[in-house]
């Protein structure tokens, strides 16, 4: 989340000009961090100044939109994990292609892969599909 804010993000987000951020700021007795000749007012100070309406809908806003760009952001983390996941499947179906290697085989990192391989493999197959249990069942009785 965002910590900080300078006077110029406080003027676009609320649409005070720069003397009334600068006078909210004084009267209110803000602690302000200077930064690169910039004044940077803390998120939290900001808060407790908020008796102004404009600076209570812009924090408002800011947290709604810091929420916005998480939902995306974890989104785009799912799809690169999925895709993360492929890769590593096509991987491990290119080792177990190749065939498992000969025991005397001194490629230590081949045996590990293959290794890794058949894991991989067999619990994915260890997943039981409730509709192929229905159907034995069935043909059971």
């Amino acid at each position: 989340m965002k910590d900080t804010f300078t006077v110029k993000e406080i003027m676009d987000g609320t649409g005070l000009s720069r003397q009334r951020v600068h006078q909210l700021i004084k009267s209110r007795k803000i602690p302000v961090v200077m930064e690169k000749k910039h004044i940077r007012v803390k998120w939290l100070d900001l808060l407790y100044a908020a008796d102004n309406p404009t600076l209570l809908i812009f924090l408002k806003r800011t947290i709604l939109n810091e929420r916005e760009e998480l939902k995306a952001a974890y989104k785009d983390l799912q799809e690169a994990e999925k895709a993360i996941r492929f890769a590593k499947a096509i991987r491990y179906a290119l080792v177990l292609a190749e065939g498992a290697p000969t025991v005397d085989e001194k490629d230590e990192q081949r045996v590990k892969d293959f290794i890794s391989a058949t894991a991989f493999f067999d619990s994915l197959s260890s997943f039981k599909n409730p509709a192929i249990e229905e159907d034995d069942e069935s043909q059971n009785h």
